[in-house]
């Protein structure tokens, strides 16, 4: 069976062309898988209402083409707080290669994920306490997270459960990583390889996951947009040449049967 170059090329340009999220708020959820408790509510989407044991998450239905850089900024509230610990998980951006319809938490998907959580329990072990944001690289199946760095914001001026609205921007280069909350520097041109939460080409599919425990809160998202960049030409000639160079070995391989 023949393989069209230029159709592949032509697929992997459609999946990686630019697409800006823009959600002012969620009056509208259109374009958007919303999974486990995570629901609707009025102009924002609540990931989970304050009661033990919930789990939702919100994810872009459309892949976003990462690894490139982007930006993103979004409004959210913790608020409502109960149980043990005065309340908890927390909620996270993440970029996953699972699906539009994967179960998360406080540190974004399951597997093939990299999360940033803004975390309201204290766990121990890398968790500095109930007030954090962190880095993670992935989660295991049983919750527990791997950190790249984490962020105490005791002393900061910012409590993530104090009820109010506050609002995050992620800044991404292609390489490092920089945090703004609230107009104060959380953290600044962290390096990051996104690799292990996109596909082949650099995609990934976008959006936020949280979790009540026997701590519980409601874990809001009032507003969200992102912006990310065409793929490089450069980026699109290097897929060309791994797929023509893929063929010439098929052409030239004389063990390898025809189809």
């Amino acid at each position: 069976m023949k393989t069209n170059l230029f159709a592949i090329l032509s697929l992997a340009i459609a999946v990686t062309a630019h697409a800006a999220i823009n959600y002012p708020d969620f009056s509208s959820t259109s374009g958007l898988s919303l999974v486990d408790n995570a629901a609707q509510n009025g102009s924002f989407v609540r990931l989970t209402p304050n009661t033990e044991a919930q789990y939702g998450a919100m994810w872009y239905n459309t892949p976003q083409y990462v690894i490139g850089g982007f930006a993103t900024t979004f409004q959210f509230r913790m608020s409502n707080q109960g149980g043990i610990g005065g309340g908890g998980d927390g909620l996270a951006f993440a970029l996953q290669n699972v699906g539009n319809h994967a179960s998360a938490l406080e540190y974004g998907a399951y597997s093939n994920n990299i999360g940033i959580t803004l975390n309201t329990f204290f766990n121990g072990g890398m968790e500095p306490s109930a007030n954090f944001v962190g880095i993670v690289t992935n989660t295991d199946e049983f919750g527990h997270a791997s950190y790249k760095s984490t962020y105490d914001l005791d002393g900061t001026g910012i409590n993530l459960k104090d009820g109010n609205i506050h609002s995050a921007t992620l800044t991404y280069s292609g390489a490092n990583l920089s945090m703004i909350i609230d107009g104060i520097s959380v953290f600044s041109n962290v390096a990051l390889d996104l690799s292990h939460g996109t596909d082949a080409f650099g995609n990934s599919f976008v959006g936020f996951g949280a979790r009540t425990g026997l701590a519980t809160e409601d874990h809001d998202i009032l507003s969200w947009t992102m912006t990310v960049p065409e793929p490089s030409s450069a980026a699109i000639l290097t897929v060309g040449a791994v797929v023509f160079g893929r063929r010439l070995f098929r052409r030239k391989d004389p063990t390898r049967s025809r189809c």
